[in-house]
C-alpha cells in the first residue's frame, strides 16, 4: 500500500510539473481545453489546406489578431502578416488559389521542450552542411504526427538539456502529406553535430 501511494504521488508531481508547458504550447496555437474542431496542424483555428481565405481573416479578427500587412509570398500566391499583443506574436499565414497552405509563427515563448513534451519526439532534425568550431549553429525539428517544424539556433558548448532550454525561433505548420525538406538525420545525428561544433 505504501508503495502504491509512493508511486501515486510521483505521477501527480509529473503530471503537474508538465501543466505549465502544455497550457503555455495550447495558448499559442489557440487550443481551447477539450477542443476537437480543430486537429494538428491547427493554429487558431486556421488549418492547412483546409481553411479558405474569409475564414482567416474573420476567425483571426476575432481572436484577437490584427491584419497587419501583405508579406513575401516567397513560393506561395499570398501571404498575409497578423500581429497580437504587445510586444507582439507575428505570425504569416500563406494561401494559393485561396486556400491556406502554409502558416509562420513566431513566438519567444516555447521552448524545445515545451514542443516534445506536447507533440512526442521530432521524428528527425536538420543537419547544417557545415563541420567545424562554431559559437552557434541553426538547425530544425519536425513532428510528423503535428504537422509542424521548428528552426532554433543553438548556442556552443552545447549539451542535450541546453538543447532542450533553447527557444524556439520560428514554427511552420505545414499542408497535410508534405515534410520538412532538406538535409535531415536523426537524433543522433545531431548528437554528433555537437561533438563536431561544440567540441563536446
Amino acid at each position: 500500500l505504501c508503495s502504491g501511494l509512493v508511486s501515486g504521488f510521483a505521477v501527480l508531481l509529473a503530471a503537474f510539473h508538465l501543466l505549465p508547458s502544455a497550457r503555455l504550447v495550447d495558448e499559442v496555437f489557440g487550443i481551447a481545453p477539450a477542443d476537437d474542431a480543430c486537429t494538428m496542424p491547427c493554429w487558431y483555428g486556421v488549418q492547412p489546406g483546409v481553411t479558405v481565405e474569409y475564414a482567416v481573416l474573420t476567425g483571426l479578427k476575432d481572436a484577437g489578431w490584427t491584419l497587419e500587412r501583405s508579406c513575401n509570398a516567397a513560393v506561395y500566391e499570398t501571404c498575409h502578416e497578423f500581429v497580437r499583443g504587445t510586444p507582439g506574436e507575428t505570425a504569416f499565414v500563406y494561401l494559393t488559389s485561396g486556400r491556406v497552405i502554409q502558416v509562420a509563427l513566431f513566438h519567444d515563448s516555447l521552448t524545445l521542450s515545451d514542443l516534445w513534451l506536447a507533440f512526442g519526439a521530432p521524428d528527425y532534425a536538420l543537419i547544417p552542411p557545415s563541420r567545424g568550431f562554431f559559437p552557434s549553429f541553426d538547425t530544425a525539428f519536425w513532428f510528423g504526427s503535428s504537422g509542424i517544424s521548428v528552426r532554433l539556433r543553438v548556442g556552443c558548448p552545447a549539451s542535450f538539456r541546453d538543447l532542450l532550454d533553447t527557444p524556439i525561433r520560428s514554427m511552420l505548420m505545414w499542408n497535410s502529406g508534405t515534410a520538412m525538406g532538406g538535409a535531415t538525420g536523426s537524433l543522433a545525428d545531431l548528437r554528433q553535430l555537437f561533438r563536431w561544433n561544440c567540441s563536446l
